[in-house]
């Protein structure tokens, strides 16, 4: 074996795939440097050759040392194959008892054939196949323990899952419906702290379930930093599993109403201006909303923990037990991370932490839990909050009347220096980031400083991590968007200090993954949408539909081969349809070109040739889609072409809501026709990203006549 066969074929081995076409249709071989690059993110030595072919021996070794894998994924409906390794010998039975979730118990004996054989350091192995047939076997994560012929035993996590998702036909029948995309931060009201929060999604939900939407979509609400409250974009989380407290309802929290210290922190001359400076202004100040709220809420957990009653400390007793470590740990982060970034800002991220601090399970980091109880003990119960209010917020929505009800979303990836990454370090890795490879945007490819998770990582904890971000985003949702669906069977790696130029994909267990996310669906009835925009593997598409997984379909994007759009009519009806997302122009944002004027202001390279170019292709689209509209019977204005006119928006949300897809998403920024958008990609602190707040209340969204003709259009539509 040659020194580069070792090197392919470990790559190849850990999911690294060989090479790629982009959207130009041209090849991309993945670089010898660029697989030793991504295998040393792993864990894996291959700087030589002959580091690779130990690599290889050692993972083949590791392979067959084991009995059985961490975990086994099938479907209830079909027969499961679990590969057993023992020591070599002819003959000999296997015996098995699988221990359900519930007690239950099935157990068997077989004799399966010998089908491979290795050696390794404890001696010869034999693989055999145990077959299972699962249809008795009932949904949900089980233990599979197994005995071989010489007495050697080992445990497995045996995850059986159903063939499809909770489906949207099992919420809304066979109707068309429609709903309402807020960015929850950039919700307003009197009340509110200058950010929307929970109580303010309450409300948008129970008065849009009075004009007929039967979902409420929000951006991702993961945890953010506590100690850091610059950072804030939506997508790139400390946490994918627990909630931002910055969205909680202070007063609200029950607390409140007898807690002296809260209100004379909430009558202090310093509260009021700041609130009355926040809720004025038209971009949220995360750090000045955190410094107003933080106080008050670590005053209402003195009196949570001071004179609660016994059943609402139980209550929060058990949701803490319930969690069990995962909250556990990203409490302890978030004190910990509060105490290190407080004292040096070098110290943000946990890697440059002190070393016995970056183990999550070290003496050291056990000794500070102990000393800072009661801190720990504060983010542990803010989580606790955040999730009630959370919970009243849906309740609400399918109260009012919405079928589905709280729609959330759920972020690609994770921030590398936060709580998940602190939390399972063998899953979430350092050093390498997720991104996009070259394209049109991007010409050096797309690079959104998140750490990728492991595929080896995910199976030797039997998918963990990723079974609790599930439950978490599912919980008190009745529909969830997964960001770049892709990530469930391919991702682009950026090695370390390279661009996506660099970077190469690497495979994941899609089968494992999708039927996880089937298993989770059903379990909390919930919907669940793929965010499957752009190039896509081959089959992909069909068996996400196969699952019951609906896709994502934006109108601009759905063109026929000529360029022009498609016709409702071509559309899918298992799919959510909508005008744009939010990273593109609003209706009158993409018609006066708002993005492109930004680009060409605060993008670095952008040339006003580049900036006049684009308006010019603009035009081109605009009349592409005024040609749509019109071969549809819709007509937006004589002016169109050169302006948004006052039946523009009517007729695109028109179109759409023609189409035979299940679920129809408006932006609130095109109910109030605004022209500037939520995200600009490509750019951070250039534009005020993740910021915008709506320039209306949640109350008077609703009366705003712009909002009136669309809502009355999308009802018309939808119920023909």
């Amino acid at each position: 074996m040659s020194g580069a066969d070792a090197l392919d074929r470990l790559a190849e081995r850990y999911g690294i795939v060989a090479s790629y076409h982009d959207i130009w249709g041209a090849a991309h071989a993945a670089s010898a440097g660029t697989k030793r690059a991504l295998l040393r993110t792993m864990g894996v030595v291959a700087d030589n050759e002959e580091a690779a072919e130990a690599s290889l021996r050692a993972l083949e070794e590791a392979e067959c040392a084991r009995m059985l894998p961490p975990v086994i994924v099938c479907s209830t409906s079909g027969r499961c194959s679990v590969p057993v390794w023992c020591a070599e010998r002819d003959g000999g039975e296997l015996r098995w008892t699988m221990v359900a979730e519930t007690g239950e118990r099935w157990e068997g004996t077989t004799a399966p054939q010998v089908t491979d054989r290795r050696t390794s350091p404890t001696g010869p192995r034999a693989l055999r196949a145990l077959e299972l047939d699962a249809g008795p076997f009932p949904i949900g994560y089980h233990s599979l323990d197994v005995t071989g012929p010489d007495g050697e035993r080992d445990t497995s996590t045996l995850i059986v899952t159903p063939d499809t998702c909770y489906g949207i036909e099992d919420a809304v029948g066979d109707a068309r419906v429609w709903g309402i995309a807020a960015q929850l931060y950039g919700l307003r009201s009197d009340r509110n702290w200058g950010i929307g929060d929970y109580g303010d999604l309450g409300d948008l939900a129970a008065e849009g379930a009075g004009k007929g939407a039967a979902a409420i979509g929000i951006n991702p609400v993961h945890a953010g930093f506590a100690a850091d409250p610059h950072h804030f974009s939506p997508y790139s989380p400390s946490s994918r599993i627990f909630l931002n407290h910055l969205n909680i309802d202070v007063t609200a929290v029950p607390e409140f109403a007898d807690c002296p210290l809260a209100r004379e922190l909430m009558a202090s001359e310093q509260v009021c201006r700041a609130l009355e400076t926040a809720r004025a202004a038209d971009l949220v100040d995360y750090a000045s909303v955190s410094a107003a709220k933080l106080p008050v809420l670590e005053a209402l957990h003195r009196r949570f923990v001071e004179a609660a009653s016994p059943d609402r400390k139980r209550a929060f007793a058990t949701f803490r037990e319930g969690w069990g470590d995962s909250l556990e740990r990203h409490a302890i982060f978030e004190a910990l991370h509060a105490h290190f970034f407080g004292t040096d800002m070098h110290l943000w991220s946990w890697r440059t932490w002190p070393e016995p601090y970056r183990d999550c399970e070290s003496a050291e980091v056990a000794a500070f839990a102990a000393e800072h109880a009661e801190r720990v003990d504060f983010f542990a119960w803010l989580q606790w909050i955040a999730d009630l209010q959370l919970c009243v917020s849906h309740r609400r929505a399918r109260e009012a009347g919405m079928p589905i009800g709280v729609y959330r979303d759920l972020a690609v990836a994770s921030d590398g220096g936060g709580s998940m990454a602190w939390s399972w370090p063998q899953v979430v890795l350092a050093g390498a980031s997720v991104g996009a490879p070259p394209d049109d945007l991007g010409p050096m490819g797309q690079n959104w400083g998140l750490s990728p998770l492991s595929p080896q990582g995910l199976r030797k904890t039997a998918y963990v991590p990723f079974i609790h971000a599930l439950r978490a985003n599912m919980r008190h949702a009745g529909a969830l968007r997964i960001d770049h669906v892709m990530a469930l069977t391919r991702l682009f790696w950026i090695p370390p200090g390279k661009t996506g130029r660099d970077g190469a994909y690497v495979q994941y267990p899609f089968e494992d993954l999708i039927r996880i996310v089937a298993l989770e669906s059903r379990r909390h009835s919930c919907i669940v949408i793929g965010e499957d925009l752009g190039t896509l593997p081959a089959g992909f598409p069909e068996t996400l539909q196969r699952f019951g997984v609906l896709s994502y379909r934006i109108m601009s994007f759905e063109r026929n081969d000529d360029g022009g759009l498609k016709q409702p009519s071509q559309y899918p009806e298992r799919a959510l349809v909508a005008v744009a997302t939010h990273d593109m122009p609003t209706v009158r944002g993409q018609w006066v070109g708002r993005d492109i004027d930004w680009r060409g202001r605060v993008v670095e390279g952008i040339t006003p040739e580049w900036v006049d170019s684009s308006h010019a292709d603009r035009r081109r689209t605009r009349q592409s889609t005024i040609a749509a509209l019109r071969d549809a019977g819709l007509d937006p204005g004589d002016d169109a072409a050169d302006q948004p006119t006052p039946g523009l928006a009517e007729a695109v949300h028109r179109f759409i809501a023609r189409t035979p897809s299940r679920l129809l998403m408006v932006q609130l920024e095109d109910l109030l026709d605004l022209d500037e958008q939520a995200n600009l990609p490509g750019t951070s602190s250039e534009h005020p990203n993740w910021q915008r707040r709506l320039p209306c209340t949640v109350g008077e969204l609703f009366s705003h006549p712009h909002a009136g003709r669309i809502i009355a259009a999308l009802n018309e539509e939808r119920r023909r």
